[in-house]
């Protein structure tokens, strides 16, 4: 995240369809939660619960959970997101 409006923010793509119950964590490299939230719309800005600095460069497991509004079954994404400066 640089502040020029390209890629500086993280997190679920606006165009998903109505989810519920929604839970987005982002980890360190020892698994402790850096950031997390309950509201879809509110991506990861790549810094530890989203104030003060930006976190150095490096590679941060996620885990998000939800529910598509209507479907029977909970998701769950795990994966990495790589922070670049």
């Amino acid at each position: 995240p640089d502040g020029d409006g390209i890629n500086d923010a993280w997190g679920m793509s606006s165009n998903v369809p109505a989810v519920s119950d929604f839970e987005m964590y982002v980890f360190d490299r020892w698994g402790q939660v850096i950031y997390s939230t309950t509201d879809p719309y509110q991506p990861w800005l790549g810094s530890a619960n989203n104030g003060g600095e930006i976190l150095p460069p490096g590679v941060f497991p996620y885990l998000i959970r939800f529910e598509v509004d209507g479907a029977e079954t909970r998701k769950e994404l795990v994966g990495h997101v790589t922070l670049v400066k």
